[in-house]
């Protein structure tokens, strides 16, 4: 270890510029320690309450209402905001929307159809 120190205090009186000596590089081996565990195991932090009560919401039978109607209301807030106090275009933004809210409903319902009478209409489970 003394050479290391001679060797280190050496190469800190020479200037930086002299490149006169290659300089040599430790192998990785001697640098090394050696480790039992090569890898590092992840670590998984706790679920927030926000989260866990997230996921409790979305699995919950009132998800479906409340977004269908916070999206209505969002709806009808920029259709406000569209038509800057103008009636006429307020209405007429609120029939367009409902006529393709309308056709939508319809070809999803047809779809929905479809599927219960390629599954033999019955979707009762003999109760």
């Amino acid at each position: 270890m003394a050479s290391g120190n001679n060797s280190r205090q050496s190469s800190a009186r020479r200037p930086a510029s002299s490149g006169n000596r290659p300089r040599t590089t430790r192998t990785a081996s001697s640098t090394r320690r050696p480790s039992s565990n090569t890898r590092k195991k992840a670590v998984t932090e706790p679920e927030s309450g926000f989260s866990i009560f997230m996921k409790r919401f979305v699995a919950s039978r009132f998800f479906r209402p409340v977004i269908t109607v916070l999206f209505i209301t969002v709806l009808v807030l920029l259709d406000l905001l569209i038509s800057w106090n103008n009636y006429g275009r307020f209405f007429i933004l609120l029939g367009v929307e409902l006529i393709i809210a309308a056709v939508i409903w319809v070809i999803a319902l047809g779809f929905n159809l479809g599927a219960d009478l390629e599954d033999g209409g019955d979707n009762n489970d003999g109760a």
